[in-house]
């Protein structure tokens, strides 16, 4: 038994496709709040605000993502979310905010969306790992985690992908931010396909065993 899962999370981890969906799809969200944290400040300078007017706006972003962590276990209570819908809602906050930024005109937009999207961040860092052993209850938790952690701590490139595409568009930066939040709405919907109880797989399962990109 415990011989046989430990051989499925060192072996088979790295061909479960659903594992390297849900990764870089976290991977995503951590890194849309990575390259908001950098370049944030470029666009709200651009659109005529100050020095101090920006860093006042972004100011928050770090403060907003530890109440997300905290707020997790509130969220899922109040919203009676599984851990897997708290990682969804997370997906959808965020893509939110990024799109919101090509919206933003006043500093007090801007400051919500920062809000959001450092809110998201905190959210999605607990419920993801919490969502591992709930999407992959036959792996090792220990390789899963190991091997989960390293994919999404590569988000620390995606200051720098925002910066050369952003220079590419001739210093724009809010059309990288609107793409994010698409593949955040993307990326959520994938993700409810995963939830054991969302309404469509709880359906699925009484209804019609019809095809589903996660089981």
């Amino acid at each position: 038994g415990q011989e046989k899962k430990e051989q499925v999370g060192a072996a088979g981890l790295l061909k479960n496709i659903k594992f390297w969906l849900f990764g870089v799809s976290c991977l995503i969200r951590m890194g849309s709040f990575a390259g908001c944290q950098v370049y944030i400040t470029l666009i709200i300078l651009s659109r005529g605000f100050s020095k101090v007017e920006a860093a006042a706006a972004i100011a928050s972003i770090t403060l907003a993502s530890t109440v997300g962590r905290l707020a997790t276990p509130l969220v899922s209570k109040v919203f009676r979310l599984s851990n897997t819908g708290c990682n969804i809602l997370a997906h959808l906050i965020m893509a939110g905010g990024c799109i919101g930024i090509f919206f933003c005109s006043s500093l007090l937009s801007f400051t919500i969306t920062t809000l959001l999207i450092g809110f998201a961040y905190g959210l999605g860092f607990v419920s993801q790992t919490l969502a591992l052993a709930d999407l992959f209850p036959s792996y090792d938790f220990s390789s899963i985690l190991g091997v989960f952690t390293t994919i999404v701590n590569c988000s620390f490139i995606f200051p720098t992908l925002v910066g050369v595409v952003g220079k590419a568009l001739g210093q724009n930066y809010t059309p990288i931010y609107v793409v994010l939040g698409v593949f955040n709405i993307a990326l959520a919907s994938w993700c409810s396909s995963c939830d054991p109880n969302s309404p469509r797989n709880r359906l699925r399962k009484t209804v019609s065993p019809s095809f589903f990109p996660c089981v």
